[in-house]
């Protein structure tokens, strides 16, 4: 007959066995479930900024000479609409550069009604802002490469 404590001992270990394993398990899927949910986020944050970009990208052709463009009011319209969206998805970026890409871009669109498209101080704002937009998607790469 085998002594109680091998019993008891190995259904330790036993029980032991199926825990560690279950556990384990768990945090395996946990692993799996974070990486997925961040290239969800890694994706949704792409087709915001890709979107805030095309407006951006529009309001600097409708100040130019590019035909068929909107209006630089439209486009500045566009612009203030998908910032909305990025200050869902990323608040630090809207406080501060996109905040600076607004400004620029209000300031060249007032120009842009007021001056000729050729006069300097016209095209010293048309370049502010497209500094500006410079500096937004550097921060956009920095917050995308942080998630």
């Amino acid at each position: 007959m085998t002594p109680t404590w091998v019993t008891l001992l190995v259904a330790f270990i036993g029980l032991a066995g199926i825990l560690l394993t279950q556990w384990r398990a768990d945090r395996r899927a946990d692993r799996l479930d974070s990486a997925a949910r961040t290239e969800r986020r890694r994706s949704e944050c792409r087709t915001v900024f890709t979107a805030l970009f095309r407006a951006a990208d529009a309001l600097d052709d409708a100040t130019g000479d590019v035909p068929g463009e909107p209006t630089p009011d439209a486009a500045l319209a566009q612009l203030r609409f998908e910032r909305a969206s990025v200050e869902f998805a990323a608040p630090a970026l809207a406080a501060a550069e996109l905040a600076a890409v607004l400004a620029a871009g209000v300031r060249l669109v007032a120009l842009t009604t007021r001056t000729s498209r050729t006069r300097d101080v016209f095209l010293e704002a048309r370049l502010d802002y497209q500094r500006a937009v410079a500096d937004l998607k550097k921060a956009v790469q920095e917050y995308l490469n942080g998630l």
